[in-house]
């Protein structure tokens, strides 16, 4: 059996093993730890894992009806912060499970949308939207919380 140790008291350095770390070289490798930018590499940022986990979420207006006349506009509130909208998706219903969507050229059912700060404004084709004239309209928006 080893030395014994008397522990109540403060153990001089000459018997402590060279490789256990003395005082100064904890509080120098604590203190370079604690100032490094990142100390955890292998562990995601605050930003990091904001964009890696983005939550996203959607708000569906429905209930509107498109313009009544080719070339014509509406505009639907959006009430959200315009500079978290991520997406809009616009759909016009033709007849019983036939829709256009906004920007997809078929022929006749034309209309696009634009984003403004309160509101989307939903605008039929001048000359390429008669099947979509008053008929029931539905934004989907992808926005961050």
């Amino acid at each position: 059996m080893g030395e014994l140790i008397d522990l109540s008291s403060q153990i001089p350095d000459s018997r402590i093993p060279g490789g256990i770390a003395r005082d100064a070289e904890l509080a120098a490798a604590m203190a370079a730890h604690v100032g490094a930018s990142d100390s955890h590499p292998i562990y995601l940022t605050e930003v990091e894992g904001d964009f890696r986990y983005r939550q996203t979420l959607t708000k569906l207006i429905s209930g509107q009806l498109s313009a009544p006349d080719q070339g014509g506009t509406v505009n639907i509130p959006h009430g959200l912060d315009v500079n978290k909208i991520l997406a809009v998706v616009g759909r016009i219903e033709l007849t019983s499970g036939q829709a256009a969507f906004a920007g997809s050229g078929l022929p006749n059912a034309g209309f696009f949308l634009w984003l403004a700060s309160t509101h989307i404004v939903v605008t039929n084709l001048v000359a390429n939207s008669f099947l979509i004239r008053s008929k029931p309209l539905t934004l989907l928006i992808t926005h961050l919380p």
